[in-house]
């Protein structure tokens, strides 16, 4: 029985620790280019609980950051997205900004490198697939 509650013990420690390790803030695809779009994620579990709304940021500093997008209700049990296509290269820091009983709670920043073009062999697409990614599959498939 003792056997039970440690294996219990144990499993739940490695699903906290996997959860601690996972990024607070993702961009999809691995290369990054100019008038590419990706989609900024911050998990479900990362947001804090009685957030309502969020928007993201790209600049340095949240003091000179601009807005991506619009701000967006969070709605219960999903991830906060948005769209992401950045219009210059270099480095860019990216923020979420989470809205709770009038504070803002802030995400970040993670820093994305932005390239002009992608290295040979390489692609700008996110999962490798042509165009701006698997969205342009489905548009692709869809009937007329």
């Amino acid at each position: 029985m003792a056997a039970i509650a440690v294996l219990a013990v144990s499993s739940v420690s490695m699903a906290s620790l996997a959860a601690a390790d996972e990024p607070f803030l993702t961009v999809s695809g691995t290369v990054h280019c100019v008038d590419n779009a990706y989609t900024l994620t911050v998990p479900r579990e990362k947001i804090q609980t009685g957030t309502t709304s969020y928007y993201f940021l790209d600049g340095a500093s949240l003091s000179n950051a601009t807005q991506i997008g619009n701000e967006q209700p969070l709605q219960a049990g999903q991830d906060a997205t948005a769209t992401w296509t950045p219009t210059t290269s270099g480095t860019h820091k990216l923020w979420m900004r989470g809205i709770s009983n009038g504070s803002a709670i802030t995400i970040g920043p993670t820093a994305v490198d932005v390239v002009d073009q992608a290295p040979e062999g390489a692609s700008c697409a996110v999962d490798g697939a042509s165009g701006a990614g698997i969205g342009g599959l489905f548009s692709s498939l869809s009937a007329d």
